[in-house]
């Protein structure tokens, strides 16, 4: 009977850790980074801010690379590109206006990009890719 408990609790726990794996490669996957480690690469991405012409923005955006990570806050108006060189790009960015559209988006090439828009009040959005 203990060895059947002990069994099941392994099979579980095989399933529970297969699900984690799955997940992460999923993951992964999405962010378009490539499942083996010496099969990474770094990549141009492209933070193309647009919406209202002459909407006035703050952000800022995060790039993960293979030797670490940097941020680098920014200001500006619409449109506005942001050329960047790495393994993951995030960014984070806030209209400064009541009124308009704030949209960003991260390409990274063969993938379609990643839009976030806002239309609020001073609205704010954040992305990754």
């Amino acid at each position: 009977k203990m060895l059947k408990k002990i069994w099941l609790i392994s099979l579980i726990s095989f399933f529970a850790i297969g699900s984690i794996l799955l997940a992460i490669s999923f993951v992964g996957s999405r962010l378009g980074i490539p499942s083996s480690k010496n099969a990474i690469q770094e990549t141009e991405y492209t933070i193309r801010v647009s919406g209202t012409s002459g909407l006035q923005f703050t952000g800022s955006y995060m790039v993960i690379s293979r030797n670490g990570s940097f941020s680098q806050s920014v200001e500006g108006t619409i449109p506005a590109e942001y050329h960047l060189r790495g393994l993951v790009v995030s960014a984070s960015f806030q209209k400064q206006a009541e009124h308009g559209t704030l949209t960003v988006a991260i390409s990274k090439p063969g993938l379609p990009a990643e839009i976030a828009e806002t239309k609020a009040a001073y609205g704010v959005v954040s992305i990754a890719r």
